[in-house]
């Protein structure tokens, strides 16, 4: 496609099709997707939460609920399995920072760049999402530190990474799912991980 040419509305690419389109029930700014019963869980950067997409017709993208992980909360790495979704939670950067201009956000660290500080909720939470379209807080973890991308070992353990600044390294905890009345959770030692 010669650059001088607007991108068309059904998009560009090699072997995709485009099937639809959602403004996200008003919040465009997704980060990440996860799927479950055919509904889509949207993570947004400063959204403040959760939209919760019907994708039963792929074609027709509904919005049909959003949880909110609080004021100036982002929801910036989401996963699911086995009908539990694990969000990470933490500072809205976009609210809470101001630059003079486009030079600032890339000299700046971030911790630098947080001029208007404000509470946020930081941690880990763990939902319900066996019933489509609903979410359920079922536990939540926080920390003072820096939650990582959590990850699915397999549909019966999810795991996640987080890193707290007085640490070199990261500690892993992995949660059960094979039970919702309890999560375990435990320490990975010696490399496996112990539920």
């Amino acid at each position: 496609m010669p650059k001088d040419q607007p991108i068309p509305p059904e998009g560009i690419g090699h072997r995709i099709k485009h099937l639809s389109y959602s403004d996200i029930g008003g919040r465009p700014d997704s980060v990440q997707i996860m799927s479950n019963r055919k509904h889509l869980y949207v993570g947004h950067m400063f959204g403040d939460g959760v939209t919760i997409l019907d994708a039963s017709d792929p074609r027709r993208l509904k919005p049909v609920s959003f949880f909110t992980a609080g004021q100036y909360t982002r929801t910036h790495h989401l996963q699911s399995s086995d009908d539990l979704l694990l969000v990470a939670n933490g500072a809205n950067i976009v609210a809470m920072q101001s630059y003079s201009d486009q030079r600032g956000y890339f000299e700046n660290s971030l911790a630098e760049s947080i001029t208007k500080r404000k509470n946020f909720r930081s941690g880990l939470s763990i939902h319900d999402i066996s019933k489509p379209g609903e979410m359920r807080e079922i536990a939540f973890s926080g920390n003072a530190g820096a939650w990582r991308q959590p990850l699915v070992l397999d549909g019966r353990a999810l795991c996640l990474c987080f890193a707290r600044t007085s640490m070199a390294l990261p500690i892993i905890a992995c949660l059960s799912s094979t039970s919702r009345k309890s999560l375990n959770q435990s320490s990975c030692r010696s490399g496996g991980c112990r539920a």
